[in-house]
């Protein structure tokens, strides 16, 4: 079970920013139905380039899979109904800056993106 968790304050700054993954810099995968994942966050992170190699997800039924081929920051994918909260993020560098799949429902506030192709991506 993944819920109610916190990924917050990662700054290059402080050597600890999110750059050169070959997923996304910060991923939630819920891959079957009937999974606990509801309340996890994403806030106030400094995040480069990502998903350097690709991320089929791999959602099963009855959620649709659709892959992500594309360089990304943070991708959230759900084969069971969450809510997710993303905001306060500095997101560059990234054809996508957020991919959302499935039955993902999030919320989103005061992210900013710099060099992102496309700000959120839902599928």
């Amino acid at each position: 079970m993944t819920h109610d968790n916190v990924v917050a304050w990662n700054f290059a700054s402080h050597g600890n920013g999110i750059a050169g993954n070959g997923i996304a810099g910060v991923t939630i995968h819920g891959h079957q139905p009937g999974l606990h994942m509801d309340g996890n966050e994403i806030l106030d992170n400094n995040i480069g380039r990502n998903n350097t190699v690709g991320d089929m997800i791999g959602l099963f039924p009855p959620a649709k899979n659709h892959p992500d081929l594309r360089t990304t920051t943070i991708l959230v994918g759900s084969a069971t109904h969450i809510a997710v909260l993303i905001a306060g993020n500095h997101v560059h560098h990234d054809y996508y800056g957020i991919y959302i799949d499935g039955f993902v429902r999030a919320t989103f506030g005061g992210n900013h993106y710099r060099r992102v192709h496309t700000q959120v991506k839902f599928t």
